[in-house]
This record gives structure tokens, C-alpha cells and sequence, in this order.
């Protein structure tokens, strides 16, 4: 199966080159640094929204764990993603529904 034309598929070692970056590298020992350095993968806004769970009581794991995917997400399937991200970004927001995720 062939890449789709109208949009650029990411390289196959996106977080490889990532985690080669020096200010990747150099944050390498601290979760928040590296959550910091690595958002830069993401639009301004979608980093903005991910730094923010830990502010709304998620732990740095989860923080990761949601981090990591949206990265391939917007690398893969850059017409959906806001919109995709956006819904998960309302949700998180709320304090009813944000309890789903915290228990």
C-alpha cells in the first residue's frame, strides 16, 4: 500500500529522531523536561492542552500516555486531528466529565 499524496507521512524514526534532539537529550533525566521537549512535536496549542492534565490532576504516566499517540496522530492524519483532539480537550476540561478519567 502506497502513501497518500496530499499529505506527508512522517519519518519512520520520528520519536528516534526526537529523542535526539538536544534539548530532548539533555532533559532526558527529568519526566517534566522531557514532556516540555517533546511537545514541541505538537502544534502550540495541542501542547498547550497535554501540559495542562498534570494542572488538572493527572499523573505524569498519563500525561505520556496521552502525549506519545497524539504526536503520531498529528503526524499521521493531520486532517483530523484537531478535531479529534479538540473533543478529547472539552472533555478533560470539564470537571464532570474529567472525573471518567480520574476515577
Amino acid at each position: 500500500m502506497g502513501r497518500p499524496s496530499d499529505r506527508s507521512a512522517p519519518p519512520a524514526s520520528l520519536i528516534q529522531q526526537l529523542a535526539e534532539l538536544p534539548e530532548v537529550a539533555a532533559a532526558s533525566d527529568t519526566s517534566a523536561s522531557r514532556s516540555r521537549a517533546v511537545s514541541c512535536a505538537l502544534p502550540a496549542e495541542a501542547g498547550a492542552q497535554i501540559e495542562r492534565l498534570a494542572r488538572r490532576g493527572f499523573t505524569p504516566r498519563w500525561v505520556d500516555l496521552q502525549r506519545d499517540p497524539w504526536i503520531l496522530v498529528f503526524a499521521t492524519h493531520p486532517d483530523r486531528a484537531f478535531t479529534l483532539f479538540r473533543d478529547q480537550a472539552e472533555t478533560t476540561a470539564d470537571p464532570a466529565l474529567r472525573q471518567l478519567y480520574l476515577g
